[in-house]
This record gives C-alpha cells, sequence and structure tokens, in this order.
C-alpha cells in the first residue's frame, strides 16, 4: 500500500560517490516518470565532515576550532550504503508517509509552476507546460546532478 498515492517504484539509482564510500545519491524514480532524490549517508560521512570544518575553523582568524557538519540539503542517515539498507529505508519512509518530506523531487507535474522550495533548475528554468527544468541553469554553489548506474 502506498499512503501517499505516490505512483509505484520504477527504478531506484544508487550513485556513489567516487572519492568517498560513506554516502551516496540515491534517485528514485516512479512508474509516471517523476524523479526523486536524496543524499544518503552513514555516521562516518559526518564525522569526516566535522573533522574538515574543525581543520577549517584552525585556519580562519577569529573562528574557533570546533566540530560541527552543517547540513543544508535533505541528508538520511542509514547505517550502511549497501542496495537493500537504502531500498529498506525507502520502503519505510513510504510506510510512514514521510518519503516526499526527505526526497526532493526533480520533475514538475503537469502545469505547476515552480515554488521558492523546488531546486534551482527548475526555478530557474521554468518553461510551464511540466516541462523538465533545465539542467544547464547558474549552479549557485550546488552540486550538479550525477550520471545514473545500476549494479
Amino acid at each position: 500500500m502506498n499512503p501517499l498515492n505516490l505512483p509505484d517504484i520504477d527504478r531506484v539509482y544508487i550513485e556513489r560517490h567516487a572519492d568517498n564510500n560513506h554516502a551516496c545519491d540515491v534517485i528514485v524514480k516512479t512508474s509516471d516518470g517523476t524523479i526523486y532524490t536524496c543524499l544518503f549517508v552513514t555516521l562516518q560521512y559526518l564525522r569526516r565532515q566535522m573533522e574538515i570544518n574543525y581543520l577549517f575553523c584552525r585556519q580562519v582568524e577569529g573562528s574557533v576550532p570546533v566540530r560541527f557538519a552543517a547540513l543544508d540539503t535533505p541528508h538520511l542517515l542509514v547505517e550502511k550504503l549497501d542496495r537493500d539498507t537504502i531500498e529498506d529505508a525507502i520502503d519505510n519512509l513510504l510506510a510512514l508517509d514521510i518519503f516526499e518530506t526527505l526526497f526532493t523531487r526533480v520533475t514538475q507535474i503537469e502545469g505547476e509552476r515552480p515554488t521558492a522550495e523546488a531546486p534551482w533548475w527548475i526555478r530557474t528554468n521554468y518553461a510551464g507546460g511540466g516541462r523538465r527544468g533545465d539542467l544547464r541553469g547558474p549552479r549557485r554553489n550546488r552540486l550538479t546532478p550525477v550520471i545514473l548506474s545500476t549494479p
């Protein structure tokens, strides 16, 4: 049963970060072609982010070296990044009716105008008529979407 009345999941793509075994982008494609994305991370990823911030703050005059992680995009914390764990987490998010709270929808519903919460490539390149956002828009210090791969 799908509490959100979302279409069935067609595919789950997992794009591992080449330089990091503790984070991966997860892209979910539904049967109607809608695409959602979320960053899955482990505790080791968060520890690494805290260490990076600590080392950076040590070098910035006037800052106090402290370990912290500021998460500006949705992150889903999991114990490990294997396919079973990721897919089980997605199933649980759907069952708990919180999937769309953590995953970002990156395609539009036909006729829908982008909102302030929509990703920048949809907000800045809206063409109406339900067209997907143009990925060639300004970056604004955000990561660009990844090339998809399947196991």
